[in-house]
């Protein structure tokens, strides 16, 4: 795919056929229908999950209830193969019987984290499920969870370790550690239990979901430098929506048996994917312009993790209004300041050896914001501090690594150091930017790598307003996020496959 956007003052509206791009003119003003929240809709199917496995028994048939509805769900790849996989586990779950020598039954979970996660315990609650309501002794499948090479690579050490805990057997097949993995019959009553929340804050969500279907219910307590809390407290604040009772205090977290009982789940749009509409904003917009854009239902009080995209970017001159209809971007008057932020933010938590002065930014609690923030700071030639970098080698691709390597292109450096800023070595990446960023012809596009992670292959395409026209393959890796974003992708842009 070449990518151009060929004129950076303007944001325009864009529709995408085979071969032509047609564009409108929307300086004034343009709206953005953002896809629903991946991260709520996986939740709101596990609850759903967990509602309709709450099985009362009757003349020893299992009865499961219907009565749970979500009104709309993503449409990203994560949430569709994750309900494709919950009706297969279903389906196993339909086939019980007592006399039963089950099969393995494979589950492949591609490279979606969240969806490996969510379902180890899925499965393992499954036996458990039905022992809590009947003594006899039901038998279900082995489940077999494996992924991409890419999902191998990513640990899983710490939510096998919780579930073992419990009474659950899992065996690695391959590496210790690392998936796959073949989860056999347990029997969860619940109970206390320990959880890294360093690595992923998922292992928690993957816990606490399912633990109001466990007689003893769960007490959570959390170790490690905790990662991405505010996703633990949206996994907490929906069960509490859904009727049921979790108390978190500090690192410890409470879960009585219960429950879910809602008629159904509203799904808001996605903050994650509404930064890349800050970064094309923030990127085409010269100083002095009102043109304003408008992300439609995004609410600025939403319980998701990824709004602190809105100080992220009050940082780098974009500030964020609410109104009935969403919330609309605009520049705010500390735009000119933001571009020579180097010389006005003072870096403190770096070593003493360093004393130039920078703009911090921390990802430690919004992973998923790195690549659009760090490819709207190099845009913008506003060089930076990255703190809370941790993880994103764990990521889709590594995050931290892909985007050192793919900016490198555009003449921007990097330097590494050895910093501590939450009790263990955390380095922090500092960026330094050019006077003057390259701008290359249509002839000659830059080539760049998307490591077959969907949200560098977004933030990515964006700085083509800054630099010019691109080339980029396997473009339609976006979908496993946000499949609608090269139809609706604003600028005026030149897009061929």
């Amino acid at each position: 795919m070449l990518i151009n956007f060929r004129n950076i003052n303007q944001l325009s509206a864009v529709s995408y056929q085979p071969s032509v791009v047609s564009s409108q003119c929307l300086c004034q003003h343009h709206e953005i229908d953002l896809p629903l929240s991946k991260s709520e809709s996986n939740r709101a199917l596990m609850i759903m999950h967990y509602a309709k496995s709450q099985f009362t028994i009757d003349n020893e048939q299992l009865t499961i209830r219907q009565d749970f509805q979500i009104l709309k769900l993503s449409n990203s790849d994560d949430t569709i193969l994750l309900q494709k996989l919950l009706d297969k586990i279903q389906s196993a779950q339909s086939l019980l019987s007592v006399n039963l020598n089950p099969s393995t039954v494979e589950l492949d979970c591609d490279n979606a984290g969240t969806v490996f996660r969510f379902l180890m315990t899925a499965v393992a609650n499954l036996q458990s499920t039905i022992y809590n309501c009947k003594d006899a002794a039901y038998h279900v499948p082995t489940f077999l969870l494996t992924g991409s090479e890419r999902m191998k690579s990513r640990p899983i050490g710490s939510l096998v370790e919780a579930l073992r805990s419990l009474g659950t057997s899992i065996e690695y097949q391959e590496r210790e550690g690392y998936p796959p993995v073949l989860v056999r019959d347990g029997r969860i009553v619940g109970g206390r239990v320990e959880v890294s929340a360093e690595q992923s804050s998922q292992f928690a969500s993957s816990l606490l979901l399912a633990s109001p279907t466990w007689k003893n219910g769960l007490e959570l307590h959390l170790t490690g430098n905790i990662s991405s809390l505010p996703y633990i407290d949206m996994t907490i604040n929906m069960m509490r929506h859904c009727g049921i009772d979790v108390e978190r205090n500090d690192r410890d977290i409470t879960v009585k048996p219960g429950i879910y009982n809602i008629e159904n789940i509203m799904i808001e749009p996605d903050w994650s994917a509404a930064a890349f509409w800050y970064e094309a904003f923030a990127l085409s917009t010269v100083n002095g312009q009102q043109s304003t854009v408008l992300l439609k239902n995004l609410n600025k009080n939403s319980l998701q993790g990824d709004a602190v995209v809105m100080k992220m970017f009050e940082n780098i001159g974009v500030e964020t209004v609410s109104v009935d209809e969403g919330v609309i971007l605009k520049i705010s008057q500390g735009r000119k300041a933001a571009r020579s932020q180097s010389q006005e933010v003072e870096c403190n938590d770096l070593q003493p050896t360093h004393d130039f002065q920078l703009l911090t930014l921390d990802f430690k609690d919004c992973p998923d914001l790195f690549p659009a923030v760090i490819a709207t700071c190099a845009g913008l030639q506003i060089d930076t501090a990255f703190t809370g970098l941790k993880n994103l080698s764990i990521k889709e691709s590594d995050r931290k690594q892909a985007m050192i390597n793919e900016l490198k292109k555009i003449n921007i450096s990097f330097e590494t150091i050895e910093t501590s800023l939450y009790g263990d070595s955390d380095d922090t990446l500092i960026m330094r930017c050019p006077e003057n960023l390259p701008y290359f012809k249509k002839e000659a596009p830059i080539i760049f790598n998307n490591y077959g992670d969907h949200r560098i292959a977004m933030a990515l395409s964006i700085l083509s307003l800054k630099i010019g026209t691109i080339e980029m393959e396997n473009t339609d890796i976006v979908s496993k996020s946000y499949p609608d974003f090269f139809d609706i992708i604003n600028g005026d842009i030149i897009a061929k496959k």
